[in-house]
């Protein structure tokens, strides 16, 4: 192919999680596959592009910077980029002005680029902003079984756009500790309460200090509920010598003082698009013991007492007789062996990559599609705009954003979402009853 440019537009507000992870060995590995990606990441003061690449370093890295705040200096920023890279194929992650750039560069006949959505949550908002743009999105690559029939059934996204590609992990680069003194438990992921139910997994955590002798916590990352942690270690802290908090740690990190030295894993998540932690911890012969979180039934890996331990979301007595049954080597053995089985056959890095790169391929054979005369709620409210679109049109937006940057007009954000949002809640109507649709899968 001529035009063999990726473009991966992503938020630079997090350091830990899957997506960071899956983006670290997508790219290069999409290089190797004849692919030349870029990676495109939100500069300003809620995402610090600086500080993220010191953590996840790439080749190919362009910053997007706006002045003012406004979403048509959001979507100016994106379209320069766009033009100076000139991609064949522009993946959106969670970064949703995205879509009204592109839609402006086709309806001006300045770019053809492909437009490919990926969906890392299971959130009607995300759900709700594809099916807004769905007449100019491409086609939308789901991580997860669950996700992609959501796409299907809820977006108007045309059966041959919706595509599946999983995460992936590498193979275990870091020894197995052998110890026989304690049996250590451990929690990787995001500090929330609303996705991952941290108070489940506290809770969880509370028992078992009570009722295992020689039970040792790890827990690593960091997020908005951080409080209730530290509420936590200060109310168990007669376990103090056996908790360990170890904080936002990077990949490899991860893999040396977490997964080198852990029995078991404990997921206690509400809706999960991978995880991508359960395939890493597989990957060390760590035992998964996992809630059955939302979208765990459509992808139909994890098998309770073949592969992993399950327990029904929110049981906490479930949660803790499941961990006390992994206490005993044998059976840990026989989950562990079944687990590293599954990871070879669907979950490992090679395979993701020549997935998402074959889902590619498919893509760039298709006839991009149209632009959009108008793309929903992603105009500015301000007088400013509103003045100048009445007296220019379509221009006035563009108007009005070089009178802000000459009057040195700033917006200020509460937080990065604010900043550069991954979606807009008011983009439509209420389009989808997420938690209806959820109780019939």
């Amino acid at each position: 192919m001529s035009n063999n440019r990726v473009l991966f537009i992503a938020p630079s507000a997090y350091t830990l999680g899957g997506v960071q992870t899956w983006l670290n060995y997508l790219l290069p590995g999409l290089d190797a596959c004849n692919y030349e990606s870029t990676i495109a990441l939100p500069n300003g003061v809620g995402n610090e592009a600086h500080q993220y690449l010191e953590t996840h370093p790439f080749n190919l890295v362009r910053f997007i910077e706006t002045y003012t705040g406004t979403i048509q200096g959001r979507v100016e920023a994106i379209e320069q980029l766009i033009l100076d890279v000139n991609p064949l194929i522009v993946v959106v992650v969670n970064i949703y002005d995205s879509y009204q750039a592109l839609n402006n560069l086709r309806q001006r006949g300045l770019s053809n680029a492909f437009i490919v959505s990926t969906i890392h949550g299971i959130q009607t908002d995300l759900l709700t902003g594809i099916r807004s743009n769905s007449s100019i999105i491409d086609a939308v690559v789901s991580t997860n079984r669950l996700t992609q029939k959501l796409i299907n059934e809820h977006t108007g996204i045309e059966t041959i756009g919706s595509l599946y590609a999983p995460y992936g992990v590498d193979e275990a680069t870091t020894q197995k500790d052998i110890h026989k003194d304690s049996f250590i438990v451990a929690y990787v992921g995001r500090i929330e309460e609303q996705q991952k139910r941290i108070d489940d997994l506290l809770a969880i955590f509370s028992k078992l200090l009570a009722q295992v002798g020689n039970l040792e916590i790890l827990i690593a990352g960091s997020g908005p509920d951080m409080p209730a942690i530290n509420r936590w270690l200060e109310q168990e802290s007669k376990y103090a010598e056996q908790i360990k908090y170890l904080g936002v740690l990077e990949p490899d990190k991860v893999a040396v003082e977490v997964y080198s030295k852990a029995d078991v894993l404990l997921l206690t998540s509400l809706w999960e698009t991978g995880p991508i932690v359960a395939w890493e911890a597989m990957r060390f012969n760590v035992t998964l013991i996992s809630s059955r979180y939302i979208g765990c039934q459509e992808e139909g890996s994890l098998i309770d007492q073949e592969n992993c331990l399950l327990f029904d979301i929110g049981d906490i007595d479930g949660a803790v007789a499941k961990v006390q049954q992994s206490t005993e080597p044998e059976l840990r053995k026989q989950l562990n062996s079944n687990a590293s089985l599954l990871i070879d056959t669907k979950y490992s890095i090679d395979k993701s990559i020549d997935t998402w790169a074959k889902c590619f391929d498919q893509i760039s054979t298709q006839e991009p599609k149209p632009y959009a005369n108008d793309i929903i709620c992603t105009k500015d409210q301000g007088r400013l705009s509103y003045v100048f679109r009445l007296i220019f049109g379509n221009r006035g937006p563009r108007f009005a954003e070089r009178v802000r940057r000459l009057v040195r007009v700033i917006y200020k954000k509460n937080s990065s979402n604010d900043e550069w949002p991954h979606s807009y809640s008011n983009a439509n109507i209420e389009l989808i009853n997420l938690d209806n649709t959820l109780k019939k899968q």
